[in-house]
């Protein structure tokens, strides 16, 4: 604003209808990212479309196309199953060493690993950088997710583990940051909260 001016900045009104109720409810004004990269699933469509007339015909357009979209992506993936990886790939051999030495394997053993930044753990999409609460077999901990594996072992599998880094609570619902990665089974992972950055902690919420 210094270098352009404030003329320059188209300001996002209607936020404002609700940060004086976010702050008065959390404390916080309340991160809106995770919910703002749905809007990719709509541009996808809607910036092609450059010789349509807006209106209700547009919308009706877009519209379908999103739900077709949706209906597809159910279709890949098996509700049954409690978690499932999207647009899994291979992993380095680096990742595949280190889960060789993580569970004790030989060298001869036939490890099959896959790996994805995404995936749809008890119905609900789990990404990277998400903030997720998860219970082992004692207690909770709150963490950010790095990354989810499938891997299969001699024919035994697949196992399904993700990379959580746990972070230390500070008071209620506010916790220090810090790189403590963890192997846990993806089953751990409960749900992901919103949160807000404060410094060096973040506040989530529940």
């Amino acid at each position: 604003m210094v270098a352009y001016g404030a003329h320059t900045f188209q300001p996002k009104v209607h936020y404002s209808l609700h940060s004086a109720d976010h702050i008065k409810k959390f404390g916080v004004v309340v991160s809106c990212f995770t919910h703002e990269r749905k809007h990719r699933e709509l541009k996808k469509f809607a910036n092609m479309m450059h010789n349509a007339t807006p209106g209700l015909g547009f919308e009706k357009g877009l519209l379908e196309d999103v739900v077709l979209m949706s209906k597809l992506h159910l279709q890949e993936f098996n509700m049954k199953l409690e978690v499932q990886l999207t647009k899994p790939h291979e992993p380095s051999q680096e990742l595949l060493n280190f889960v060789k030495n993580h569970f004790g394997l030989s060298d001869n053993a036939i490890v099959e690993l896959s790996v994805s930044n995404e995936a749809l753990i008890h119905r609900q999409l789990i990404g990277r950088q998400d903030v997720v609460r998860y219970k082992d077999e004692t207690n909770e901990h709150v963490g950010e997710v790095w990354f989810h594996a499938e891997f299969s072992v001699n024919d035994e599998g697949p196992f399904n583990m993700s990379v959580v880094s746990t972070w230390t609570g500070v008071s209620k619902n506010t916790y220090k940051t810090q790189r403590n990665p963890s192997l846990i089974p993806s089953s751990w992972i409960r749900i992901s909260y919103p949160f807000c950055m404060d410094g060096g902690n973040v506040q989530v919420i529940p």
